[in-house]
Order: structure tokens, then C-alpha cells, then sequence
């Protein structure tokens, strides 16, 4: 029998044992006076002669016996070895049988959470951010340079926060936060977009060409909200990360677009970034659209706005927020070429 590992295996010595004490029942007692090697016959030279009782019969009985005792024990041994192994097999194959049952169930309830996922996110577009962490950005509403921003999924400790801020009156925004966002080099990012609106009614938005990554300089990690280095992990602001002092894999923690339009030729995405442009262009649309009717029209005026975008793990475009007067400043080597190419748009034009 195969896979009997460790257990003996019976020779052809054994099989003779297993002969000569086949005819004595299981039942029998092993110190019964009579034994049924004294009556065997020996064949010797053709011929056959009856066994002798040696002169000391009472020690050749008992000697007799235990022999006997040792072939029938050894070869019950053997047997229930066997027969041990025949029920673990079939163990075996009853806990395999149970095995599959269960992986079936499970994968049929796989299959049926798949599908319940599948319509959440038909009814609720901010499914595929939420993550499991419950986990919210808190910012002021009139502070800028991600002064007040912190992460938090607990609501005492964001109530706690808010009620005890200096200043009473203040007024705070909650923001589900981005749990699964695209990462490069295992970093997270923003793209900060200019646009100029020239007149709300009728609405005139002027989207400039080129836009901007800003990256943290620490690692993306969920399990660090409330540590030191939080701020530098999940605000991209190039203000923070200016505080912090160090770089990540980009000079300046920044991208030009083009280099990130590169990089996703790289990652095998060509027309990526065209995508991605065509879908912020939409979204700030759409936002100013929603404001249209509040928003006081004055002519021959104008407004420059910075809207900052992210990217989700499966490639969905999320708008984060929309600054007033954003920072134009040449504080980094993308910025500062940003400066220089509108320069050189102007005397283009000149």
C-alpha cells in the first residue's frame, strides 16, 4: 500500500507466521496448557516423525507460548497498523470532501459580495475612495498653505478638535478622504490645475495648457494619521512639505505634466494624460456651474483659480478642492518654468 510511511511491512517470513496462526481464534487464551506447536510435524529427508517433548516439558510449553503469543501480536500489529491507515485515508477524503464544500460556499459568497460592490458603486460614485478606514481630512474653511489640515477617523477626536479651536467662530470642512489613490514610486500626489474665469454669465473659463504634480515627501501609509510625519504623508501642499525639508524621488516634490505625460508613456499608457486633461477641464465646468447663480458678474473683470485634482487606483479623477488666488510663485524649478513659458508666450504675442 502506498504512503504507509513508517509502518512495517510484511515479508514473506511474516506471511508464513500469518499462516500457521490463522487457525487459532482471536478468542483463544494464549496460556491454554495444550499448544499447537507441540503436535506440528517436521518433514525431514522425505520423511515425517512426530516432535519429541524435550526432557523439560513444563519449560518447553511456556516457551512455546510465548512465541506463539509474539507471532499472533506481531502480526495483529501489522493489521491494525493497516487498518488505522485505511480509516485515516478515509478521514482523509471526507475532510477534503467537506474542504471543497466550504471553498464552494465561500466562493459563491465571493462571487455574491463582488456583485453587491458592483452596484454600490453604481449608486454611490465615491464607493471606490472610501476605503475601510472611515478616514477624513478636516481643514478651515478660510485658512490657506494647509495651515489646520489633519486626518482623523474618529469623530470624538474630530469634534474635540474643531469645538476647542482658537478661535470659536471658525469654520471647518470634512472631506472624505482619498484612501486608495494612485501612487508613483509608492508616493502620493496632487496636480494642481490654474484656470482663469472671465465672466460667469455667460460663463468664459480659460484652462491653462500646462498643470503641475505636487508630491509628499514621506511614503504613502494609512497607519500613521496622528503621527509626527501625518502631515507630510497625506498634504501634498508645497508650503508643508517645504517645512519638512526633504525631497522625495522629485526635485522639489514636483512634476511638470509633461514628465508625468512621459511616465505614463512609459507605464504603457499613451493618451493617458490627454484623458485626464479632458476630464479636469470637464469637472471645472461642471463645478462652476454649480456656483453660476451665486456668484456676482462684474464686467471687464477676471479671477484666477487653482484647482487641485487626484487619481484614484483605478484610474478615477477626483476633484479635492478649488483655491482662491493660488500661489504663482516661482518656488521650485516647475513653477519657476511655468513662469518663464508664459513669459515667452507673451513676447510671442508681443
Amino acid at each position: 500500500m502506498n504512503g504507509c510511511g513508517d509502518l512495517p511491512v510484511p515479508t514473506s517470513q511474516a506471511m508464513a507466521m500469518a499462516k500457521q496462526v490463522q487457525s487459532v481464534p482471536a478468542e483463544e487464551d494464549d496460556d491454554d496448557d495444550d499448544d499447537d506447536d507441540d503436535d506440528d510435524e517436521e518433514e525431514e529427508g522425505g520423511k515425517s516423525k512426530t516432535a519429541q517433548p524435550p526432557a523439560n516439558s513444563s519449560s518447553s510449553n511456556a516457551g512455546a507460548r510465548r512465541l506463539n503469543r509474539k507471532r499472533r501480536l506481531g502480526l495483529h500489529t501489522v493489521q491494525v497498523d493497516y487498518d488505522k491507515l485505511e480509516k485515516r485515508a478515509g478521514q482523509g477524503q471526507a475532510l477534503l470532501a467537506t474542504l471543497m464544500r466550504e471553498t464552494e460556499g465561500k466562493g459563491r459568497l465571493l462571487d455574491t459580495a463582488q456583485m453587491h460592490c458592483e452596484r454600490l458603486k453604481q449608486s454611490n460614485p465615491q464607493f471606490r475612495i472610501s476605503g475601510s478606514l472611515n478616514l477624513w481630512v478636516i481643514k478651515p474653511a478660510a485658512k490657506s498653505r494647509g495651515r489646520g489640515i489633519f486626518c482623523e477617523n474618529r469623530l470624538d477626536y474630530i469634534l474635540a478638535a474643531t469645538e476647542n479651536s482658537a478661535d470659536s467662530r471658525e469654520v471647518w470642512v470634512g472631506q472624505k478622504y482619498v484612501e486608495r489613490p494612485l501612487l508613483i514610486h509608492q508616493t502620493k500626489f496632487d496636480i494642481r490645475q490654474w484656470f482663469v474665469v472671465t465672466s460667469f454669465n455667460p460663463l468664459t473659463v480659460w484652462f491653462y495648457k500646462d498643470s503641475y504634480l505636487r508630491f509628499s515627501s514621506v511614503p504613502f501609509a494609512l497607519n500613521d494619521i496622528r503621527s509626527e510625519n501625518s502631515r507630510y504623508v497625506h498634504l501634498c501642499n508645497n508650503s508643508v512639505q517645504a517645512d519638512k525639508g526633504t525631497e522625495c524621488f522629485a526635485a522639489g516634490n514636483m512634476w511638470s505634466s509633461s514628465t508625468f505625460e512621459a511616465y505614463l508613456q512609459e507605464q504603457g499608457m499613451e493618451g493617458k494624460w490627454e484623458h485626464y486633461t479632458n476630464s479636469m477641464k470637464q469637472i471645472i465646468l461642471d463645478t462652476l456651474r454649480c456656483v453660476q447663480g451665486t456668484v456676482e458678474h462684474r464686467k471687464n473683470t477676471f479671477e484666477l483659480f487653482g484647482a487641485d485634482f487626484m487619481i484614484d487606483d483605478e484610474d478615477g479623477l477626483w476633484l479635492v478642492e478649488v483655491n482662491c488666488s493660488p500661489c504663482m510663485a516661482p518656488s521650485t524649478a516647475v513653477t519657476g518654468c511655468g513662469v518663464t513659458k508664459e513669459k515667452e508666450r507673451e513676447r510671442e504675442r508681443e
